[in-house]
């Protein structure tokens, strides 16, 4: 980079990548809990269970 004369920031292009990631693992852990209470909600529920489930979001 310094034969095209540009400044780079090393540390910070790494620290974003590391923030990156941890987004992306945190975005990774809802996804799983969305699809493990969207599968809890497809078989058959009592009355009272289906609307505990659906408070629940």
């Amino acid at each position: 980079c310094r034969k095209r004369r540009f400044d780079v920031d090393i540390d910070g292009a790494i620290a974003a990548q590391e923030r990156v990631a941890k987004l992306q693992t945190e975005l990774n852990e809802l996804n799983r809990q969305r699809n493990e209470h969207q599968a809890a909600g497809k078989g058959k529920l009592e009355p009272d269970e289906r609307e505990a489930h659906v408070a629940e979001g």
